[in-house]
This record gives structure tokens, sequence and C-alpha cells, in this order.
């Protein structure tokens, strides 16, 4: 990686987009989990009837809540550390890929009895580009500079 003039890192371009993905799905993901929410698609567990539906509902608001938590931090903390070629950045991109393993296997598990949805198709694109991220990260680990 060159220095540029000012004695600063370059940043690859393919870091670059990796952050600018990074924004797209950190503003996609909070904008569905509010949209899901405001909407009224995910009932209060006290709605339901069975103690296997609100269990279910009681998943569902626990998942959407750690989703909405740890995902957004993760991408926000990658997003600017990628920006910056700094080490606790790139091990947040990581954080965030994991994230997005974990989330997208429990969707499509999900949506296999309940039948595919158009937000589970829209950020299938994101674990698939994780998976390339998570590789081009792992293998250029040496670029990021220690904070």
């Amino acid at each position: 990686m060159k220095e540029m003039n000012d004695g600063k890192l370059s940043r690859p371009t393919l870091v670059t987009v990796i952050a600018i993905v990074n924004i797209i799905g950190w503003i996609t993901t909070e904008g569905a989990w509010i949209y899901i929410h405001l909407s009224g698609q995910l009932p209060a567990p006290a709605q339901m009837d069975s103690y296997f539906a609100k269990a279910n509902i009681g998943l569902l608001h626990g998942f959407t809540t750690a989703d909405a938590i740890w995902s957004n931090l993760t991408l926000l903390f990658s997003i600017i550390g990628l920006w910056k070629m700094k080490d606790w950045g790139w091990s947040a991109a990581i954080m965030a890929n994991t994230i997005w393993f974990y989330s997208m296997t429990f969707t499509l598990v999900r949506d296999m009895t309940t039948g595919l949805k158009g937000f589970t198709i829209f950020f299938l694109f994101f674990m698939v580009f994780a998976m390339f991220s998570t590789i081009y990260l792992w293998k250029n680990r040496r670029l990021f500079r220690k904070a």
C-alpha cells in the first residue's frame, strides 16, 4: 500500500467498496427494523394466545433488538474504521460480517417454513458480499494500522 503526500497510508479501492456497502447495509438494516416495528408487522407477545406463539414472537422481538443494536454498532464502527484504515475498523468489519452470516442463516431457516420474503432476498446480497469481504479483509489484515 502506498503512502500519500502527508504520510498517511492510502486506502485500497476494495476497502472503500466494503465501507460503502457497509453504509448501505447499515442504513437499510436500520430502515427495515424501523419499518417492521412501526408498520405493526411484529405484534406484541401479549397479543398471542398460546405459549408457543408468545415464545415465537418474543424470539423475533429479541432477534430484532439484538440485530438492531449489534449489527448497527459493528457496521458503524466498521465504516469509520475501514475509512481510516484502523485495526479496530477491520475487527468491526469482521464482526459485522459474522452478524450477517448469523442473521441471514436465522432468516433463511425461518423463511424455509414461512416462504421467502422480499426483505430476505434483498439482504442475501449482504451475506454473499460478507463472504467475499471476510476473505479479502483476512488476506489484507496487515494493511490496517494499530489505533
